[in-house]
């Protein structure tokens, strides 16, 4: 039979029933031929052995039929269309039950896979003792699902993994796929025979392959799951990471995976970011799902050497509490075991690293297992407390000096119920002067009954209050023992007018907290390095913000405490202000609080304080900098900036918050060149129950201002007619939106040089840019990153600079470009370049490409090289309209 002109399609019609449908091979060929017959050479070996069925046809209706026919819980060896994202098809194949193994770059399983071991044991991973005011950090390396990865250069002597001679000097987790005891049962003992007794291996992605549970159908959860168990104990395995979207508060999910007598624990991954959880645990079944609060990821921010080993060294020494250990998610592709080690060189003393397995076992044996949420407790200052002076005061309790001697306005109410952990409490306080003299007028403290000790305090002075009249959060922190009595005691002094509303213990677990460090996470104007943080002096320095960025777009919304850790000496004027600290809405240009510091806010010169900006709305997509300005009137030094994100729930009201492109933000920016752009925009509304409006549907239109600059016309769509300003309003139902413009037709740029600002998986580096040639290099990225994240909203040009060595001969596509958004998971532009698109020879040519993109997610700009003609690129360039 001639099968030259048939397909896959023709295959599974004519075959299907004669093929394997529990194990399916996905492979994209990559030779001229190979291509046309869209197989590589491989897993051909497999497949035969297998009788599996072959297919690659992108992200299509047809693959689409093939995963839907597929048996429950089947698995693809191979690798689908990540053009536009891996989720683009590890989502539908989720969806239909059916999970992957990268294996398109693996030979040989048809002899690997015909050994037989029945079970391999790791090295001992035997339980430590714990120690007391120890912080406890792990570090385990990203993609263990990747079949080809592991029979590879993982162990390969010289490269930045298994094979990198700093293995075994240290505890490391290594995420492994529990699947090779079928495909390549030797190689995993061979992993397991040089492991050290530093080495601990946990099941990589998301159990038996790589798929998102909170998709898979749960008939086929089940069954995948007990299949898990049984390979997990044939390898010795505890411990699975589970990448998936927004899935951390499914309980059913872990409720399934902990079921089995296997799994000890789940390390959860959220895929957009996965340390965007921050360290938070939760329990199932009395088993820790635990959530990196660090990762080793080139080209995003925080994540380098430097900023992990800070954020380690000034996490809680308290190994009950969750807040006590941090684990390290070590991005393969882009870090290395030389940049774990150098991070390990830097920990102090008291930090102590472990393998996963050894730190899920302190967590458990040590951390207090709750698997309800526990609510904040608040106590009303006038009704739960006990009163030895003041008087009852509308909704809170005040004292003052005409009427009241010195006592506690409140002690009490011996609370037992508090879970254990390091809480916050606070007081909610206001004072009716806050300027002339700076005397103590509240000591604070928070006394345990049971053990008959102060375990938190705190003396309030005058100038710790912004303004006089105006509530402010006092705030003190402590490590609270299960079942142990709590007072919450306010000691006035006498010498002015206070009331307290209510005292709130914020639950650790409820208490998100980010710590930026003041010489490595800001920029600086002003001042100079001094060990642990940044100093400006009055000898040596001028005024300035010794502090300012570190222009974070990814806090949650909601109301929260901003607390800057710093000390002051050296005044000649104790009422002189000394710096200025403030909170700056870069998106907006907007300061939205601050606070001038003079010298008597500091109660002892030269030692640390915590000076805070307290209940500030923060809106998810804005871009925020924490900032202080020396004033050069004294010697200041700041340690670090500390953000605290209590959960509130915000009182019901009927605004909105915007969204366009999948982020709030607060202006659209379009280019004069943009054409007609809709405008896009949803209000979702803050009361819970309301409907979510879809303006962009919903909504009635109209340009308030600057009708020379832009109109409206049909169904919202944006027309831009020249340059200037503008505003246009949507309404509905009674709520309206008003968001400016800016048309210009002016740039800046911003240029990434591609050498210096970019990832690379293959190419090499020249004086002036990146190149690749056939005779030396292999498909792949030749740029990836650098994953920029305040690049304003709207539609942008991004300008590749490429030049080609032979631009005649043929119309062979020699590069794809593209424009990833990493925040929202999805190429957003992609452009495949031709040979015929270069005019000349060795000559650069700008080829440019057009994207929305949203301010706060982080972008990468793309270039594939298909390893058919040399190719040098200088830069990438992003215009941004003026």
């Amino acid at each position: 039979m001639d099968l030259s002109t048939k397909d896959e399609a023709w295959v599974k019609q004519n075959y299907w029933n004669q093929l394997n449908h529990r194990t399916l091979i996905e492979q994209k060929g990559e030779t001229s031929e190979e291509l046309a017959s869209g197989m590589g050479g491989k897993l051909r070996d497999y497949a035969v052995m297998a009788n599996a069925f072959t297919f690659y046809d992108g992200n299509s209706a047809f693959r689409q039929s093939v995963v839907a026919d597929a048996e429950p819980d089947a698995v693809i060896l191979g690798w689908g269309d990540a053009s536009k994202g891996e989720d683009a098809f590890i989502r539908p194949s989720s969806s239909a039950g059916v999970y992957t193994l990268p294996a398109d770059h693996a030979y040989n399983l048809s002899v690997l896979s015909s050994f037989n071991i029945k079970e391999l044991k790791q090295k001992d991973q035997s339980q430590p003792a714990v120690q007391e005011q120890v912080h406890y950090v792990s570090f385990v390396m990203s993609d263990g699902d990747n079949i080809q990865w592991m029979l590879n250069d993982l162990a390969e002597k010289g490269k930045p993994w298994f094979g990198n001679p700093n293995r075994g000097n240290f505890d490391m987790g290594w995420a492994v796929s529990p699947s090779m005891m079928d495909l390549a049962p030797t190689v995993l003992e061979r992993f397991y025979t040089d492991g050290t007794t530093k080495d601990n291996f946990v099941v990589g992605p998301s159990g038996g392959g790589y798929m998102y549970p909170s998709m898979y159908p749960e008939q086929e959860l089940d069954t995948h799951l007990n299949r898990l168990n049984t390979y997990m104990g044939k390898a010795d395995l505890s411990l699975v990471e589970v990448i998936d979207f927004n899935a951390f508060n499914k309980k059913a999910i872990w409720d399934k995976y902990t079921a089995q007598p296997n799994i000890d624990g789940v390390i959860y991954l959220e895929y957009s970011n996965h340390k965007a959880l921050n360290g938070a645990i939760k329990w199932s079944n009395n088993k820790p799902i635990v959530t990196p609060s660090e990762m080793l990821w080139h080209g995003i921010a925080g994540s380098d050497v430097n900023s992990v080993a800070q954020h380690i060294n000034a996490a809680p020494r308290n190994p009950k509490s969750a807040a006590g250990y941090s684990l390290v998610l070590v991005h393969a592709w882009s870090s290395s075991m030389d940049e774990v080690k150098a991070v390990i060189d830097q920990l102090q003393g008291d930090v102590q690293v472990v393998t996963p397995e050894k730190m899920v076992k302190l967590i458990q044996n040590n951390v207090p297992k709750e698997d309800t949420e526990v609510a904040n407790k608040v106590y009303e200052a006038e009704s739960d407390f006990g009163h030895n002076t003041g008087k009852l005061d509308g909704d809170g309790w005040s004292a003052n000096p005409q009427e009241h001697a010195a006592g506690h306005m409140l002690f009490g109410p011996g609370a037992s119920d508090i879970p254990a952990g390091r809480n916050q409490v606070k007081f909610k306080t206001m004072i009716d002067r806050v300027t002339g003299d700076n005397d103590r007028v509240l000591n604070l403290d928070i006394y345990d009954d049971t053990a008959g000790a102060i375990v938190a305090e705190k003396a309030v002075h005058r100038s710790e209050f912004q303004s006089a009249d105006t509530y402010h959060n006092a705030t003190l922190e402590a490590d609270f023992v299960a079942g142990h009595s709590y007072q919450f005691r306010a000691w006035y002094d006498g010498n002015a007018k206070v009331k307290i509303d209510r005292v709130t213990v914020v639950m650790n677990r409820n208490l998100a907290q980010r710590l930026y460090e003041a010489e490595n996470d800001f920029g600086h104007n002003t001042g100079v390095l001094d060990g642990d943080g940044w100093l400006a002096n009055t000898e040596q320095h001028g005024t300035g913000h010794m502090l300012y960025g570190p222009y974070v777009a990814d806090l949650p919304s909601g109301v929260h405490d901003v607390t800057f850790r710093m000390k002051a000496s050296g005044a000649t004027g104790s009422e002189d202000t000394i710096a200025i600290i403030d909170i700056n809405n870069a998106s907006a240009d907007q300061i939205i609080a601050s606070k001038e510091l003079k010298l008597r806010d500091f109660a002892v010169q030269d030692q640390y304080m915590d000076i805070s900006l307290e209940d500030v709305d923060f809106s998810l997509g804005s871009t925020y900098e924490f900032r202080v300005h020396f004033e050069d009137k004294a010697n200041v030094k700041v340690d670090h900036v500390r953000l605290d994100m209590p959960e509130i729930t915000k009182p019901n009201t009927q605004s909105l918050y915007f969204k366009f492109g999948g982020s709030s933000v607060s202006s659209l920016v379009f280019g004069t060149d943009a054409g007609q752009k809709q405008l896009q925009l949803w209000g979702k509304a803050s009361e819970q129950g309301k409907p979510d409006v879809n303006l962009t549907v919903d909504g009635t239109w109209t340009v308030v201002q600057g009708e020379t600059a832009v109109n409206i016309g049909a169904g919202g769509a944006l027309q831009v007619l020249q340059g200037g300003d503008a505003i246009v309003k949507a309404s509905y139902n009674g709520l309206e939106a008003q968001i400016p413009i800016h048309v210009s037709a002016n740039y800046t740029s911003r240029i990434f040089e591609a050498e210096r600002d970019f990832g690379h998986n293959t190419g090499a580096a020249t004086a002036y840019g990146w190149y690749a040639n056939p005779q030396e290099h292999a498909a792949g990225h030749m740029l990836y990153g650098p994953g920029v994240a305040d690049l304003p909203s709207g539609s942008l040009k991004v300008d590749f600079r490429i030049k080609i060595d032979n631009p005649v001969g043929g119309s062979e596509r020699v590069l794809n470009l593209d424009i990833y958004d990493g925040t929202g998971n999805k190429v957003t532009g992609e452009k495949a370049v031709l040979r015929s698109d270069f005019n000349a020879a060795d000559t650069y040519q700008s080829i440019v490409m057009e994207a929305d993109f949203v301010l706060g997610h982080a972008y990468q700009f793309r270039v594939w090289y298909d390893d058919n003609a040399t190719v040098q690129i200088d830069n990438v360039t992003v215009r941004i309209p003026q």
